[in-house]
């Protein structure tokens, strides 16, 4: 039975390789692939999210993602965390959520990420200790679930 396949060449490029993954396997797949990079000395973030039967698994370079993105931006913007919101909506925006910045995760949010947050607001220790207190986790989806965070905070 088929557990993972390459998605379509529009959603590969040369910082990231994307592939659709049997939900019940992701974890399994994860850690075969983390294996090989390891064994070959390579380091990379491998980032799955979605629902359902299948999930979407990112093979990224360790240094980028969507943090870094909004870390990068942010800088040179010469913008301060506490003025910077992360807004999110499934698994692929744990990492960008786990900064310093406030953030948004809208109502439609899928549910990893929704678990994610929860377990984040009681009490986990380590860098993403104070999630809790910086996500809104707003009732309404998509960019209106977006504007009502930005509302709520100001």
């Amino acid at each position: 039975k088929e557990w993972m396949h390459f998605r379509p060449d529009e959603e590969q490029n040369e910082y990231k390789v994307v592939f659709g993954a049997r939900t019940e396997k992701v974890q399994e797949i994860i850690t075969a692939i983390r294996k090989g990079l390891d064994s070959d000395g390579l380091k990379a973030k491998l980032i799955y999210s979605g629902h359902g039967d299948w999930n979407y698994l990112d093979v990224v370079c360790e240094g980028a993602g969507k943090l870094e993105a909004m870390l990068y931006v942010r800088k040179k913007l010469k913008f301060a965390a506490n003025t910077t919101v992360a807004c999110g909506d499934s698994g692929n925006d744990i990492l960008m959520l786990s900064g310093e910045e406030r953030g948004v995760v809208v109502g439609n949010a899928q549910p990893g990420l929704l678990e994610w947050v929860q377990s984040h607001k009681n009490g986990h220790e380590g860098r993403e200790a104070d999630a809790g207190a910086r996500l809104f986790c707003a009732k309404m989806g998509h960019a209106r679930g977006i504007l009502e965070g930005l509302r709520e905070m100001g």
